[in-house]
Order: structure tokens, then sequence, then C-alpha cells
């Protein structure tokens, strides 16, 4: 199952985005969802709880951190 978040979806007032990711994933998603994303503090937050991460390499591979 793919899915995508879309801009526009989800609403907070004076939250940052990652906040508001690591919040959405934690309670509505299972710990096999992989989030694509190139912030490093985002990364090591997701990484350190557990979710798989995708990345951009050298500007043309992608590669998937466990």
């Amino acid at each position: 199952k793919i899915g995508i978040i879309k801009s526009g979806q989800i609403r907070a007032k004076n939250e940052d985005v990652d906040s508001l990711i690591l919040e959405s994933i934690d309670q509505d998603i299972d710990k096999d969802t992989i989030v694509a994303t190139q912030d490093l503090h985002l990364k090591k937050e997701l990484l350190r709880r557990g979710h798989n991460v995708i990345i951009l390499r050298q500007k043309k591979y992608v590669e998937m951190v466990r």
C-alpha cells in the first residue's frame, strides 16, 4: 500500500511541519511505513523512533535507511 500526504491535507496552528509528520506517523501509521525526506533532523528522529526513511544520494540515487 502506498500513500502520499499531499500539501494542504494537514492543518495545524503554530506547529512546524516536522512535528506534524512525527505526530501523524506515530498515531496513524504502522512501523512498515517509509518516509521520504532530505531533512537531517527529521531523518534522525524518524530512525530513532524505528521508522524507515528514504533519502536521495548524490542527486540521483534513492536509498532506504533503516
